[in-house]
């Protein structure tokens, strides 16, 4: 009988941690994990969340034991949002290529998108509450399985914004969300569910309310996400918008946009953060790389210098180069200036580079090669 009650314990222990871990913030997490021996449950959470910063061993043992596949949907986000990020060009490409869409347009797509449902499709009788724009408490109608009161009912494969436990920004747009879904609701004269499932959240599904898609409509006005976690990372965490972008920089078929939206707007949310150093110098790599005027080129040497200015050791390395030699960066001359070439090289160098001190001895006469050492 002992062993029911020792994996009894051990269940109630993982999912105190589990519970007490909602409430905190993916920067915090990432704080233990700079510990040499992070306790297995912070590790646990940061594999869950999918964070660059959990131990690549543990990431590498959860996708062997569960056979995990991350999946990375595109979202969609409002004008006035994007409105504070790049350039005007830029940000109609991303409205053609992230779906946005204006009231009249949204108003046109669900005047002709009809879901069709059943008698059989359970019922929803009375919403009692809008906790927030996915989430609600309802009772089910009786004759079918799910029937009942009081049951929490979420819905499927869609994210809004939170209106509790987050940051200011995102929880003043989840009361919009939420007023705007609770109106919807409570003047339908009709609530389905479909493709629906439980577990221990509660009910899943997809919610018709006469008869269209709750969630594709909150995509489709901006109010939802099918990126779990996406409004954190827009309103609320530098880190997680890095992350994104980092995941979109890895997307096929590649698309730069994507990644640098993420990219800058981790830079927005905290301009000063030394993590956004990689995030710099990926910036300065999309923008070199992308078509356009010598905008684009200035803003990749910009984020170049930056990116080295926060000790990003490429991005030293790169910077340190161009210097040394007064090369051409995509159209545009850089002056020579050893000095300052030597000082990036050098932080390269120390800051783990392999190849910055061989740079900087190949520039020296060859008899000062050989005794050239940082």
């Amino acid at each position: 009988m002992k062993i029911p009650i020792i994996l009894f314990s051990l269940l109630l222990t993982n999912s105190v941690f589990a519970s007490i871990l909602d409430d905190w913030t993916d920067d915090q997490i990432c704080g233990w994990m700079d510990n040499p021996s992070p306790p297995e449950y912070m590790v646990e959470e940061a594999v869950k969340r999918n964070l660059d910063c959990a131990p690549e061993s543990a990431k590498k043992k959860a996708q062997e034991d569960k056979g995990l596949q991350i999946m990375v949907y595109d979202a969609d986000f409002s004008d006035s949002d994007k409105a504070s990020l790049s350039s005007n060009d830029l940000k109609k490409n991303r409205q053609a290529e992230e779906g946005i869409y204006n009231v009249e347009q949204v108003t046109k797509i669900f005047e002709t998108t009809i879901e069709p449902t059943s008698d059989d499709d359970p019922t929803v009788s009375k919403v009692i509450e809008v906790i927030q724009g996915d989430r609600f408490i309802v009772n089910i109608a009786e004759s079918h399985e799910l029937a009942g009161s009081n049951i929490k009912l979420l819905l499927r494969d869609i994210d809004a914004p939170d209106t509790i436990k987050s940051c200011l920004k995102q929880m003043e747009f989840g009361t919009k969300v939420k007023d705007f879904v609770a109106q919807k609701l409570a003047d339908a004269t009709s609530i389905k569910l479909k493709n629906f499932k439980k577990n221990y959240k509660g009910v899943l599904a997809q919610v018709i309310v006469d008869g269209k898609d709750l969630g594709e409509e909150l995509l489709a006005r901006g109010f939802a996400s099918n990126i779990y976690g996406y409004w954190t990372a827009y309103f609320c965490s530098a880190l997680k918008a890095n992350e994104l972008g980092n995941r979109k920089y890895w997307d096929e078929p590649f698309n730069p946009e994507k990644s640098i939206f993420w990219y800058e707007r981790a830079i927005i949310l905290n301009p000063v953060s030394v993590r956004n150093a990689k995030g710099f110098f990926r910036l300065s790599e999309l923008y070199l790389n992308l078509e356009g005027t010598n905008d684009n080129i200035e803003k990749s040497l910009d984020f170049l210098k930056q990116s080295a200015s926060l000790g990003f050791m490429e991005a030293e390395e790169e910077l340190g180069n161009l210097l040394l030699y007064g090369r051409n960066y995509g159209g545009i001359n850089i002056p020579i200036n050893t000095i300052e070439a030597k000082k990036l090289l050098k932080k390269a160098h120390n800051h783990g580079s392999k190849r910055a001190e061989q740079i900087y001895c190949d520039s020296l006469p060859e008899d000062k090669q050989k005794t050239c050492k940082f």
